[in-house]
């Protein structure tokens, strides 16, 4: 959500130290009582799930599939029990539209469209067994004679597992 903004900010870091696209602002105004309220509504995206919470309205989706929304006001109805998407259908339409474009930016993060390398990050390398890392090859022998894991190099040859080199 906020948290990198938010952190860069109290920590001073400069702008350059984001990626582009940036998703989120930074809330330090608001934990030091600068602003009262939040300038752009907070969008959540979990599985199916969609909402968008403004300062005083929230805009849930349970299923995005279905396409089914409900508007709630968190100032008179904390506890979400009256829809209003029909009784404020401004506020409706215009967080519905915010909250899928939102979400379409999303989706275009996940398939790596909005970053110049076609990817979010590079691919992780192929998994391998610590004993394997070139690293650690000068202190294999020293290892292997060591009494703390003879019991354990034991039980690997016995059950023909592991890699020894």
């Amino acid at each position: 959500m906020d948290l990198f903004p938010t952190v860069a900010d109290i920590l001073g870091l400069s702008g350059d130290v984001f990626i582009r696209p940036l998703d989120g602002i930074s809330l330090k105004p608001l934990l030091t009582a600068e602003l009262a309220e939040r300038p752009q509504p907070i969008p959540f995206r979990f599985g199916q799930k969609l909402a968008l919470i403004g300062n005083r309205f929230k805009l849930l989706c349970d299923d995005q599939r279905k396409d089914v929304f409900q508007l709630y006001d968190l100032i008179t109805d904390p506890n979400e029990t009256v829809d209003l998407s029909r009784q404020q259908p401004e506020v409706f339409s215009q967080m519905k539209q915010d909250l899928l474009a939102w979400n379409q930016a999303v989706e275009a993060s996940f398939a790596g469209r909005d970053y110049p390398a076609g990817t979010v990050s590079p691919p992780d390398p192929e998994p391998i067994f610590w004993y394997d890392a070139p690293q650690y090859a000068p202190h294999l022998a020293a290892w292997k004679e060591r009494w703390e894991f003879k019991s354990y190099l034991n039980r690997q040859r016995g059950a023909g597992g592991g890699r020894r080199k």
